[in-house]
């Protein structure tokens, strides 16, 4: 029987791709932090992360082969850039009434 295998892409920005050949059912086990914000896909289709030891980031994978892909979105991120682009349009609206072109 062929051993299972693992193959992680190198880091591209917010997504950690990795390659899964498994024989049988399992869970892939990714040594780094989990923190809110990381969502996962298997072969296209949202999984659960669930945290591992309080601390890791543990997927389930079905037997076969699997692309699993992590994804990093906090919502920290969305609200600041929300934050920041009304705090823009404040002062452009301030800038301008300061004119006299409001």
């Amino acid at each position: 029987m062929p051993a299972s295998s693992v193959a992680a892409s190198p880091l591209l920005g917010p997504f950690i791709a990795i390659s899964v050949r498994a024989t049988a059912p399992g869970f892939l086990l990714l040594a780094d932090e989990y923190f809110p914000g990381w969502s996962a896909t298997v072969n296209g289709a949202a999984r659960p992360i669930v945290p591992a030891n309080h601390t890791f980031r543990l997927v389930e994978v079905p037997a076969g082969t699997s692309e699993v892909v992590f994804t990093y979105r906090p919502r920290s991120v969305l609200i600041g850039a929300v934050i920041t682009l009304l705090a823009v349009i404040a002062f452009v609206v301030l800038w301008r009434w300061s004119l006299g072109f409001a």
